[in-house]
């Protein structure tokens, strides 16, 4: 949820809306639909954490926030799964690691952030090293005299999540890091992104006060230089970043513009390893409000490139978008709506994710309750041909909330929840909230039909 004060009426009659309501994908500008035909077997979701479902009114750190929440998702080389969440309670993050068949391979999680009267929310997990080397960076609500508090830490593990190392601190801001604003009264938390490959590790995150900044590790995580401005001003504040590494080595970085009601999304990238950002301008230009982009990057080179964009207003209801960049070029195609729910007047589509799986690309969203920005599970669709045509929208089975409750993010929708692997494996986590009741954190696994796990084997989709 956007951080306001939007209260719970009327909520828990929005609930039902999603399985009475068709997923419709329509609208001239939209790609041409395939037929699904069972394309991923999703699993039924394993609970990775329950506690209290308490929100009381903010009060900083001495608020009194009982939940857990805020799951992001990696998948380490070697095939394991890598979670990590937040349990507001204990003020900590958490990771665990999971194997093929997600049984956990720690006797119980581990903590990764070492502040436990200070939030720490909305964390990024990647690893290298056949997931030997962890890596986890998060939003620390520190106030450190600006308006708005917030500071990137990150930690490091070297011995495949068992511990963490103490955090650093990356941002070293006044400026409320990890706060993308859509207003002076409207932002999400968790404007902020994580990418590693080898010795090379890049964190990009915006702040409250407008600047978009980067800082890259050339070591694996131990050290960072010093933060990267790339773009964003106080008038000007930036949001949503997406960091991707292209097949040439090239730094790509996506983000938008907040208060800007035709914002589209921007591009820069860097040819030395995050030290110096050209700006590409716009990917695209459309009329309407684009926001939370995504990039994949495929086993062809191709970059793929997926946004919500709302029309009228950046608070209003919102489609996905995407368009597509031939490998090593950043010149993208025509953008076009993949998803439009905007047949219920009540629904509408956001913060996507995008990624690439045997061959095949999986776009998940937040199917959001209009009024309150709630989400009332993980919409998902697939493309079998690189992009040129999308399949018709479905649930993800496991990610609807129970009656009465919330989902998705309290704290904020801008995050990661989807990884997969070449082979064809998808790992997907989502959260609940049940005021009074419970709080949970689930993990739901996917493969691709027709392909075999992790353990070897082709793919006999079609290309």
């Amino acid at each position: 949820m956007i951080m306001t004060a939007d209260g719970w009426g009327g909520f828990s009659r929005l609930l039902a809306l999603v399985a009475m309501a068709p997923l419709a994908a329509c609208g001239q500008s939209q790609a041409p639909q395939i037929e699904q035909a069972g394309a991923v077997a999703w699993q039924p979701p394993v609970t990775v954490a329950t506690g209290p479902a308490e929100r009381g009114p903010w009060r900083m750190n001495q608020s009194r926030f009982h939940y857990v929440d805020d799951p992001s998702v990696a998948l380490a080389s070697d095939g394991d799964v890598l979670v990590v969440w937040v349990d507001n309670q204990a003020q900590t993050v958490y990771f665990q690691r999971y194997d093929n068949e997600l049984n956990p391979r720690l006797d119980s999680p581990v903590a990764v952030s070492d502040s436990p009267k200070i939030f720490s929310w909305l964390p990024r997990i990647a690893s290298v090293n056949d997931g030997q080397t962890v890596l986890v960076a998060w939003q620390e609500i520190l106030f450190t005299g600006g308006s708005h508090g917030g500071e990137i830490l990150l930690a490091r593990s070297t011995d495949g999540g068992r511990s963490f190392e103490t955090p650093i601190n990356l941002s070293n801001t006044t400026g409320g890091a990890s706060k993308g604003r859509l207003s002076p009264e409207r932002w999400d938390n968790g404007s902020l992104d994580l990418v590693a490959a080898g010795n090379r590790v890049h964190v990009a995150w915006t702040e409250y006060d407008g600047k978009l900044r980067v800082a890259s590790s050339a070591d694996g995580g131990q050290h960072f230089a010093d933060p990267v401005d790339v773009a964003g001003s106080g008038g000007r504040p930036t949001r949503g970043p997406a960091l991707a590494l292209l097949e040439d080595g090239r730094l790509l970085l996506a983000w938008t513009f907040g208060e800007d009601n035709s914002a589209d999304v921007q591009l820069a990238v860097s040819s030395d390893h995050g030290q110096r950002f050209e700006q590409l301008g716009a990917a695209h230009r459309r009329f309407g409000h684009a926001d939370a982009p995504r990039l994949a990057v495929d086993g062809r080179g191709q970059v793929h490139l997926v946004w919500a964009e709302s029309a009228g207003s950046r608070e209003g209801p919102a489609r996905l978008v995407y368009a597509r960049s031939r490998a090593n070029e950043l010149s993208f195609d025509d953008a076009r709506t993949i998803v439009d729910i905007d047949g219920d007047q009540r629904l509408h589509a956001g913060f996507p994710q995008v990624v690439e799986a045997a061959d095949r690309l999986i776009v998940s969203w937040e199917v959001l309750a209009r009024r309150q920005r709630a989400s009332l599970g993980l919409g998902w669709v697939y493309s079998d041909d690189s992009g040129a045509q999308f399949s018709r929208p479905q649930l993800v089975p496991g990610t609807q909330p129970p009656q009465g409750a919330a989902s998705g993010g309290l704290q904020g929708l801008l995050t990661r929840k989807l990884a997969a692997d070449r082979e064809g494996k998808l790992v997907l986590v989502h959260s609940h909230f049940d005021p009074g009741s419970s709080s949970q954190v689930v993990l739901v696994r996917g493969q691709i039909s027709g392909h075999q796990n992790s353990e070897g084997g082709r793919s006999d989709l079609p290309r």
